[in-house]
């Protein structure tokens, strides 16, 4: 359908340049029956659930869902830092080690000679991460270190970090992660939303909010 102006009605159900309902048809607010000529209108979607800021965050992440291998895991992120070069640290999501051959979580030697930056992976269930030496080591994941509440650090049968973070303990790698900028947030908030709207949301709950994207919804 093709309107001209907006197509909104604000917080207190004033409507301007928008359709309404009325006895079943839709009417435009002169009082006129609108026709959509076979087209479908619904109304304004709110959805309940979802993580805007991270939804334009992807944007400047290795897109590694679907990937079969830790091979392929390494190629993508090799194309991607040839495409991004000079970043301080690499960050990817959606590997799920269940497409590997043999099933078993990577680790962290399986990054080897990739990049030697910080590399910070997200499984694809966002419960589990995949890092690399560099980042173990910034953490200091020595034996020494317990797991925290709700959390574990994937260990080899020497007590060795392997490089796999579950839930709260991914937290020992994000925080060795560059802090994004004001900007950048701005930025993918702006596409988070631009992805709402293309879908037509037209209200949503975000349940993660960090306080950058706090302070730039404000």
């Amino acid at each position: 359908m093709h309107f001209s102006g907006p197509i909104f009605f604000d917080a207190h159900g004033v409507s301007t340049g928008a359709l309404g309902c009325r006895d079943g048809r839709l009417v435009q607010p002169s009082g006129s029956v609108r026709h959509l000529d076979g087209a479908v209108a619904v109304p304004g979607l709110c959805d309940s659930h979802l993580h805007l800021m991270a939804m334009g965050w992807g944007l400047d992440q290795i897109d590694l869902s679907g990937a079969r291998s830790v091979e392929e895991v390494r190629r993508r992120i090799a194309a991607f830092r040839d495409q991004h070069p000079g970043l301080a640290a690499l960050r990817g999501r959606g590997w799920n080690h269940t497409l590997f051959p043999g099933r078993s979580l990577p680790c962290a030697a399986d990054l080897e000679g990739v990049a030697e930056v910080p590399i910070y992976l997200t499984r694809q269930d966002g419960h589990a991460c995949w890092v690399n030496s560099v980042l173990l080591q910034r953490a200091g994941l020595d034996a020494a270190v317990s797991d925290p509440d709700g959390g574990e650090i994937i260990r080899d049968d020497t007590g060795k970090a392997t490089g796999i973070l579950v839930d709260t303990a991914m937290g020992y790698g994000a925080r060795q992660m560059p802090k994004p900028t004001a900007s950048e947030v701005r930025r993918w908030l702006d596409e988070g939303l631009r992805r709402c709207v293309a879908a037509g949301l037209t209200a949503v709950h975000d349940v993660d909010v960090p306080l950058e994207s706090f302070l730039a919804l404000q």
